[in-house]
């Protein structure tokens, strides 16, 4: 026959097994994530790029940062950190630069629920033309990250 509390002290450890998943799933569910963009030229010519800068007031923190370097199948986490500033012109609200073939460029970080520091992304080459918005950009804009990531990557890629 079973003693009294023997049920107890095996629920007890299964509950200090669990607590440390418990927490740590407590500290993620409260991480800001932060995304990443990128634009991938992944063709053989040079595009010219329109980047419509969005009302300052819509965006606080995140900034505009164009870097440029290889393109890489798969971007690793703060792949940017290694690229090299690309040049820039701004007109206003409009900053103009070039895409060089086969590399990808860096435009932003943007916190979670953080708006974008765009409001449209032209893009344009011999051959090809791609554009987005604020409001479609999650149409074009591909995820590159795990389900625990601190960071993901956001990849427009043209081809």
């Amino acid at each position: 026959r079973p003693r009294a509390g023997r049920g107890a002290g095996r629920a007890g450890g299964a509950v200090r097994r669990l607590a440390p998943l418990a927490a740590l799933l407590a500290v993620l569910a409260g991480c800001d994530v932060s995304t990443h963009y990128y634009v991938r030229n992944l063709s053989d010519e040079a595009l010219e790029a329109v980047l419509t800068l969005a009302p300052p007031e819509d965006y606080s923190r995140t900034k505009l940062e164009l870097k440029n370097g290889p393109a890489e199948p798969r971007l690793a986490r703060g792949a940017h950190a290694g690229f090299q500033p690309l040049a820039s012109r701004s007109e206003g609200a409009k900053v103009r630069f070039s895409v060089p073939p086969r590399t990808t460029v860096f435009l932003a970080e943007a916190s979670a629920g953080e708006r974008l520091v765009f409001a449209e992304l032209a893009l344009a080459g011999k051959t090809r033309k791609v554009s987005v918005t604020a409001a479609t950009h999650h149409d074009h804009f591909k995820r590159q990250g795990g389900l625990f990531a601190a960071v993901v990557n956001a990849v427009l890629d043209v081809r």
